[in-house]
């Protein structure tokens, strides 16, 4: 019925313009903003990234489809830390829903996401030692673990043999 229309101004506006928009928390329009970047600068890396932060912000009620969806986005990504950074975040925001499910199997899911999220903070620490950031985000995995008793590994997995 619609169709989008081309942006007026160049990326980098339309790309600031996102920032704004993510900081006062609509992630829908800078989504929107990014997508049409992407359709005109394919390779664009701030468009991709502000893509999956935008796509990430949207994870509130993680859905499976907007997770999914974060997931994607997270593959246009052309930096390595980014994307295991960002795959962690992703991992601890879906975790954080999982939790809030309060099902039968949620804590058990909720660490499994937790720890698959530590594993892409282990990883972004190896190519950016420098970074506090990968380090804070696994502390905060082990914090939150700490402080949700139902956080524990399904009793019929071998914690020792891997988690997938």
């Amino acid at each position: 019925m619609f169709e989008p229309k081309a942006l007026p101004c160049e990326a980098e506006a339309a790309l600031e313009l996102a920032e704004r928009c993510l900081a006062e928390r609509e992630p829908e329009e800078a989504e929107s903003l990014c997508l049409d970047v992407l359709a005109i600068a394919p390779g664009n890396d701030r468009a991709a990234l502000l893509l999956v932060r935008s796509r990430l912000a949207l994870l509130d009620h993680a859905r499976p489809e907007d997770v999914e969806r974060a997931r994607q986005a997270l593959t246009g990504l052309s930096n390595e830390y980014d994307r295991l950074f960002y795959g962690g975040v992703l991992c601890t925001r879906r975790a954080k829903h999982q939790l809030r499910q309060r099902g039968a199997h949620s804590g058990a899911s909720a660490y499994d996401s937790l720890r698959r999220a530590m594993e892409h903070f282990e990883a972004a620490a190896r190519l950016a030692p420098e970074s506090p950031e990968p380090v804070a985000r696994w502390n905060a995995c082990v914090r939150l673990i700490a402080r949700h008793p139902a956080c524990q590994p399904h009793p019929d997995r071998d914690e020792e043999h891997g988690i997938e």
